[in-house]
C-alpha cells in the first residue's frame, strides 16, 4: 500500500504530474495542504479585488444546473459534503453567496416561492423525524445562541408586531384540542420541578401587577374560582345533598361582594353554612367570619349555621330552621 506523498497518512489513489502519489486528483484538495494553507491565512484580510474575482469565477456556476450541487441535493453524497477532501464540500460556495447577497431584500415574489417549496412533499423532511442524538445536539446549539444577548434582542424584535408569522392569526377548533390533549398528558419528572422550584424562590411579582391582580380578585375573580373547588368537607356535601332536595333552586358558592356563600337560596336571601376547624383555629380567622356575616347581613341575608361542635342535622331538622327563618322575615 502506497501512502500519500503530503503528508496526511491516508492510501493514495493518484499519481500526479510531478511524479508523487496522493490521496486525491489534485495537490490542493489533500487535507494536510489544507491545514497549511488555512493556517497561514489565518488573521488576514481579503481585499475587494480578490473578492470580486472569487465572484466572477462563481458567477459561471449556475445553482439549479450545475452537476455537483444536483448530487449532493440528491442525497447520493450527503454524507461526504462536511469532508474537506470532497468534491460535494460546498462551503467555499456558501460563503460567496452570502458575499453576494449582502444588503439585498427578497421581493414578494421570491418569498412566496420559498414558502411554498417548504410545504407537504416538496419540503426534503416531509415524512422524517430527527435521531435523539440531532435533538441533543440541536438543543445544545440553541442553548448557546441564547446566551448572547444580541441574539435574544434580534429574536425579541421579529416576534412583535407584524413581523410574527401568528400576528392578526388564531387557533383553529381541531388545533386547540391537540394542544390541550398534549398538554394534560404532559408528565414533568421530579428533577424538572425541582429546577422549577429553584428558579421560582426568591422572585416577586412587581407592585403594579399585585395590585392588578388583587383588583381582579376583588372584582369577582375570586369567586368564580370557588365554584370550581372538588373537594369539599364530608360534612358540606351531605348538607347540599339534603338542601339540593327540598330546595332544587339553591346556588352553590354563590357571589355576594367578594366572599362566596357555601350554600344559597337566593329568592329567600338564606346562607347556609357548615364551619369546621379552619372557622375556630385562630382567633383572626374568627374575626375574620364575623365581620364577613356582618357585611353581608346588612344586604338583607339571614345566616343559618351548623358547626362542627354541634350533633349534624337531619333532613326534617334543616326544614323546620329554613321555615323559622322564613316565619321570622314574615313577622318582620
Amino acid at each position: 500500500m502506497i501512502l500519500c506523498n503530503y503528508g496526511c497518512g491516508e492510501e493514495a489513489k493518484y499519481q500526479l504530474k510531478n511524479g508523487k502519489w496522493c490521496c486525491s486528483k489534485f495537490s490542493c484538495q489533500c487535507s494536510s495542504i489544507r491545514l497549511k494553507n488555512r493556517n497561514k491565512n489565518i488573521g488576514r484580510k481579503q481585499s475587494k479585488e480578490t473578492i470580486t474575482k472569487r465572484i466572477k469565477k462563481f458567477k459561471v456556476i449556475n445553482y439549479k444546473h450545475s452537476k455537483e450541487i444536483k448530487e449532493f441535493l440528491s442525497n447520493k453524497k450527503r454524507e461526504n459534503w462536511r469532508n474537506p477532501n470532497s468534491k460535494y464540500n460546498l462551503k467555499e460556495y456558501r460563503n460567496l453567496l452570502s458575499i453576494k447577497n449582502t444588503g439585498k431584500i427578497r421581493s414578494e415574489e421570491t418569498r412566496t416561492k420559498v414558502k411554498e417549496s417548504k410545504i407537504g412533499l416538496k419540503n426534503p423532511m416531509f415524512g422524517k423525524k430527527l435521531t435523539d442524538e440531532h435533538r441533543k445536539k440541536l438543543r445544545i446549539f440553541n442553548i448557546e445562541r441564547f446566551k448572547d444577548s444580541e441574539f435574544r434582542k434580534k429574536f425579541g424584535e421579529n416576534l412583535q408586531g407584524k413581523k410574527n408569522g401568528f400576528f392578526g392569526k388564531k387557533h383553529s377548533i381541531e388545533s386547540r384540542k391537540k394542544i390541550g390533549i398534549k398538554s394534560s398528558l404532559k408528565v414533568y419528572s421530579k428533577e424538572y420541578r425541582e429546577k422549577l422550584r429553584i428558579a421560582s424562590s426568591g422572585r416577586k411579582q412587581p407592585q403594579e401587577q399585585r395590585e392588578k391582580s388583587r383588583q381582579r380578585c376583588l372584582n369577582g375573580l375570586a369567586c368564580y374560582m370557588h365554584k370550581f373547588i372538588k373537594n369539599p368537607s364530608k360534612q358540606e356535601v351531605f348538607l347540599r345533598n339534603m338542601i339540593k332536595e327540598l330546595h332544587p333552586k339553591c346556588e352553590f358558592q354563590h357571589p355576594v361582594f367578594n366572599y362566596s356563600l357555601d350554600i344559597a337560596l337566593v329568592e329567600e336571601k338564606i346562607a347556609i353554612e357548615y364551619d369546621g376547624y379552619y372557622h375556630f383555629d385562630t382567633e383572626e380567622h374568627k374575626k375574620y367570619h364575623k365581620q364577613r356575616q356582618e357585611k353581608i347581613e346588612k344586604e338583607g341575608w339571614n345566616f343559618l349555621r351548623y358547626t362542627m361542635y354541634d350533633k349534624f342535622p337531619n333532613k326534617d331538622q334543616v326544614n323546620e330552621d329554613i321555615k323559622s327563618i322564613l316565619e321570622r322575615k314574615k313577622e318582620l
